[in-house]
């Protein structure tokens, strides 16, 4: 597919044609070009202004039937450009196309190009259709954000926000949700229609007024087009935040391990272990953490929460919750205060949606894929509010030389550090050192069996045996081996500083890799 946006002038045109047609002798391919050719095809395709200028129309006919490319056939206005005038000043063209050539048309025989109304620009989009539509399935409830500019939104939501019986909190909850959910839906149809649908009709009508101003170039035929087209951006407003909120869809964990590890039978269900944990928060501290929330706090994890993030399986954004705080606020409260007692939370708050995002175009395997989870919002605010709290002591419990899950420190750090350490050991140490660098993501089979679990760890030491063994021997180095499948890792080596025998050196170890040291030596 390419694109295009010729210029004006008639000789630049030129060389965009001898490119063109350079591209096109080797094009085997399906092949579609399209976009603003700033020139006419033949004389009928211009009204208004100074007459069509034939040697121009000439060089682009020629290098249309060169280059093989057929004009699709078109529906809508014959005229993709105005220039906003009216009377005897209008003019209007076809500068935008769409060609295709012979194995693009066999590939797809109905393609058809449809010249849409102008709205905010003196060209018309283009629209190519080269398939069928396809039968629409039933879809679930989604919240769509812009109901909430509509004056009545409120006064819906307010008017079924009941429930019948008054018991469990959680149950009220999804009661008051389930019902609201059925009065918006109703209430949508009647207020906004099928978006899509009433875009299409309103989409009809300025066409309509575009042909009546194109055959009879009055003011009074101007001002009606101009009012069609006020309605028509109302409705391609509610268009675009769809788009944008479907679009906002802005990780898998092995959250059973710990669980696992202290409920099998034998020496691993000991928690005589924990005893070596030293105590890292402080009474008052855990008594901060375990409080009643605030209504004040719970207003706080509300609206600190992204409104415009994707929803969860309830369909329920969060500018929902945000725009109806006065209503379903005091629920909401209930709700935390019922979980913090110990009340389990059901499958209604908690059910998630998982999406898998692929990280390339070509995806072969599920590492290919990145998974998202789409929680529902009350589920993200009860968590917000244990968020807010650990994050005031999370300083105290994490490392310094951990760069991540505190506010103000950065992974950036470490890396920099690393950098600043090669640099250093190259410039100002003789002897041979080593950086031993162990990439965690490549142990494919590797579970997770300790709290101190990072994606890569780097080791300076001296290049020798007696060093490299000594490494071996420590308690944390011998944990982590341990941990790791070397089997699945292959790791390069590079000498640095003196020269040092390096197989020699991977000899003395006892872990070898696959296809290579499993320790790399690096300039």
């Amino acid at each position: 597919m390419t694109f295009v946006y010729a210029k004006c002038s008639s000789l630049d045109r030129l060389e965009l044609w001898d490119n063109l047609y350079y591209l096109a002798a080797d094009m085997e391919l399906p092949w579609v070009i399209g976009g603003d050719f700033n020139v006419v095809l033949h004389e009928d395709e211009k009204i208004g202004g100074l007459l069509v200028y034939p040697p121009e129309v000439e060089d682009f006919s020629f290098f249309v039937n060169s280059c093989g490319l057929f004009d699709t056939d078109y529906k809508g206005s014959p005229f993709t450009w105005w220039n906003r005038r009216s009377n005897e000043e209008c003019i209007f063209n076809r500068l935008d196309k769409i060609f295709v050539n012979q194995p693009f048309q066999i590939l797809f025989p109905n393609i058809e190009a449809e010249h849409l109304i102008r709205t905010g620009s003196d060209h018309a989009p283009l629209l190519m259709n080269c398939r069928e539509e396809a039968q629409q399935s039933v879809k679930p409830f989604k919240f769509l954000n812009f109901w909430t500019t509509h004056t009545t939104f409120t006064d819906v939501v307010k008017q079924n926000w009941v429930a019948d019986f008054v018991r469990d909190p959680f149950l009220m909850f999804k009661q008051k949700l389930k019902r609201v959910k059925t009065a918006l839906s109703h209430w949508s149809k009647l207020t906004f229609g099928d978006i899509f649908k009433q875009l299409a009709i309103r989409e009809d009508i300025v066409r309509i007024k575009e042909m009546l101003f194109e055959e009879e170039l009055t003011i009074e035929n101007r001002i009606v087009l101009q009012q069609a087209q006020v309605e028509l951006k109302k409705y391609l407003s509610f268009e675009e935040q769809f788009w944008k909120q479907k679009a906002s869809m802005t990780w898998f964990a092995e959250v059973d391990f710990f669980h696992k590890h202290f409920t099998q039978e034998g020496e691993l269900a000991s928690f005589e272990l924990l005893n070596n944990v030293p105590t890292m928060v402080t009474m008052e501290q855990n008594m901060e953490l375990c409080r009643f929330p605030t209504i004040k706090e719970v207003n706080g994890a509300v609206f600190a929460l992204g409104g415009e993030s994707a929803s969860g399986p309830d369909g329920f954004t969060g500018l929902f919750y945000q725009s109806c705080w006065d209503i379903v606020g005091e629920d909401i409260f209930n709700m935390l205060q019922q979980f913090y007692v110990g009340a389990s939370l059901p499958k209604s708050i908690t059910h998630t949606n998982l999406v898998l995002l692929p990280k390339k175009p070509q995806v072969q395997t599920f590492y290919d894929l990145r998974p998202i989870s789409l929680s529902n919002f009350i589920n993200k605010v009860i968590f917000r509010v244990l968020h807010d709290r650990l994050e005031t002591i999370l300083p105290s419990l994490i490392s310094s030389n951990q760069s991540g899950f505190v506010k103000g420190r950065s992974i950036f750090e470490n890396i920099l550090l690393t950098h600043e350490i090669i640099t250093d050991i190259r410039l100002r140490w003789k002897p041979a050192n080593v950086v031993i660098k162990i990439d965690m993501a490549k142990a494919y089979d590797m579970g997770v069996t300790h709290l101190a679990y990072a994606d890569d760890t780097i080791i300076f030491t001296s290049a020798d045996i007696y060093s490299l063994n000594k490494i071996v021997e420590d308690k944390y180095f011998k944990v982590l081996v341990q941990s790791l499948d070397f089997k699945e890792i292959l790791l390069e080596y590079k000498r640095i500083g003196q020269e040092q025998t390096l197989d020699k050196m991977a000899e003395s170890l006892p872990f070898k890799g696959g296809g290579g040291n499993w320790f790399q030596i690096l300039v």
